[in-house]
């Protein structure tokens, strides 16, 4: 799983603002918050001296984002969490906003993006417990039905899965369905649950409905293959990993599916 923080590359720059305006701290700061979430993704460890820096000085939210993006592309999943931990206490309480005349950006829908990418931080970092409290915070600022909602539902879901409440998980996930449009992984992502709870059938029905929905998806070949080996048959789950195998023979789900193959003494087919 990857942090998601595309989003957040303007998530605190001024929509309409020219820089090409006089070089006021209004058009400066925005500025330097462009060129740090620019380095954060093209060579983090240069733009993360920089943003701590920043940081340090007084830079206030937009400086603390950059450090939390530049920690998540270095890797460094616990401190990106701790910061963007930081990040959304300093939002909440109406602090370290740095542009003059300009409203704090606290709003409920852009706390919840905040909570949410605190979670997935924690998460990398292998922490599902602290994951789960984070997203629950995103929910409870969030607005029921809209996109950051379904999304934190789904990231909640995950978090559930790691901590083993696979009916916990279910229920986010089945909430998530009553608000979009039929969806494959999500189909898959039920369908694990339920194949966790040994509800074999149900988890059976959704990985139909993802087929439905996308003929060609791997997540779905992938889950059935180990849902065909929980239940027993062999030749089911070799047909469905192989099929996999023809989409993605690279990375490690691929190797792990070998390994399985070569458990089960089935032969491998080239994939070609």
């Amino acid at each position: 799983m990857k942090l998601k923080t595309a989003f957040f590359t303007a998530i605190f720059l001024l929509p309409g603002f020219s820089l090409a305006q006089d070089k006021s701290y209004l058009a400066q700061e925005t500025e330097l918050y462009a060129q740090c979430i620019t380095g954060a993704e093209e060579d983090p460890e240069a733009s993360l001296d920089m943003a701590l820096t920043w940081r340090d000085i007084g830079g206030g939210l937009p400086a603390r984002h950059c450090v939390a993006v530049s920690f998540t592309n270095l890797g460094k999943y616990q401190a990106a969490a701790t910061e963007f931990d930081a990040l959304a206490d300093e939002m909440r309480r109406g602090l370290g906003w740095t542009f003059d005349g300009v409203e704090h950006p606290n709003s409920r829908g852009l706390l919840s993006e905040v909570y949410d990418q605190g979670g997935n931080a924690w998460l990398l970092a292998g922490d599902p417990v602290r994951a789960f409290d984070l997203f629950s915070l995103g929910l409870a600022n969030a607005e029921e039905g809209s996109s950051i909602y379904a999304n934190l539902l789904i990231d909640r879901a995950l978090a559930n899965g790691e901590m083993g409440d696979y009916q916990g998980a279910l229920n986010d996930l089945s909430k998530v369905q009553t608000m979009v449009q039929p969806n494959a992984d999500l189909f898959v992502l039920k369908a694990s649950a339920y194949r966790a709870l040994k509800k074999y059938n149900d988890a059976m029905v959704d990985l139909e409905n993802a087929f439905k929905v996308d003929p060609t998806n791997g997540e779905a070949f992938l889950e059935r293959g180990n849902l065909f080996r929980e239940m027993g048959d062999k030749n089911g789950a070799r047909k469905n990993w192989i099929a996999y195998l023809r989409e993605y023979p690279d990375g490690p789900a691929a190797d792990t599916i070998r390994r399985n193959l070569e458990t089960m003494d089935v032969r491998i087919e080239d994939p070609e």
